[in-house]
């Protein structure tokens, strides 16, 4: 942290590093700390990665670690591409507005929350990701609560098919999103756990709610929709 004016810092594949302080490298633009595995492990807070003072950041890669939130400037920043650790258990991208690549694994099982907000550059929201492809949203599998606000303007279809955790989801003002499925939402033995659906702002064509056979069911608890 005393080198503050840091532009690049790179440390991959160790198995040393144990915590990272970025907190005042304010001209700092790219990081990584790829398959630095025990990267978090430590007291203190160590699993959180702050670069919200990074005014200038572009490329973040946290992927092999055990980081579970990068804290971004709820303000905004350059941030064009972050890359996370399947540990994360907290996503919060908000007034992102460089943001192309959010990289989220589809093995993040311990996701909790998702909450994008102003992030209007945003196309990618899983790794690895094709080009020009719409943004594959079954990087979200074991979210609970999920929020996308004024984001993804490219997303078009939203499945819900295997979200087996989800309890609040809050959509709003996505400009091309109009098929919106619960199809085959959950296994026949599965405890239903959605409370809250909000979609405000949706160009929604379909909703569905089916399934395809009795190995699949429709279920929420004592769950509101609101399409206002």
């Amino acid at each position: 942290a005393n080198a503050t004016r840091l532009v690049e810092f790179k440390c991959e594949n160790s198995d040393k590093l144990v915590k990272a302080d970025l907190s005042t490298n304010a001209y700092l633009k790219s990081v990584s700390f790829k398959d630095c595995s025990i990267l978090g492990t430590a007291t203190g807070g160590a699993n959180i990665l702050d670069v919200s003072r990074c005014e200038h950041i572009r490329n973040i890669d946290t992927r092999g670690t055990q980081i579970t939130q990068v804290l971004t400037n709820p303000n905004g920043s350059t941030l064009e591409e972050i890359l996370l650790s399947d540990k994360t258990q907290v996503i919060s991208m908000v007034k992102q507005t460089y943001l192309k690549v959010l990289g989220v694994s589809p093995n993040t099982e311990n996701l909790t929350t998702v909450n994008i907000v102003d992030c209007n550059a945003l196309r990618h929201i899983s790794y690895p990701y094709v080009e020009n492809a719409t943004p594959d949203f079954s990087a979200f599998k074991y979210v609970q609560n999920l929020t996308i606000n004024n984001s993804l303007p490219t997303l078009n279809t939203i499945s819900f098919k295997g979200y087996d955790r989800l309890r609040n989801v809050r959509l709003e003002s996505l400009p091309n999103l109009i098929h919106f499925s619960f199809n085959d939402m959950l296994g026949t033995s599965t405890e239903p756990t959605l409370e809250s659906v909000i979609l405000t702002g949706l160009p929604l064509t379909v909703l569905s709610m089916n399934t395809t056979s009795s190995n699949y069911k429709i279920a929420f608890n004592n769950a509101t929709l609101d399409l206002s």
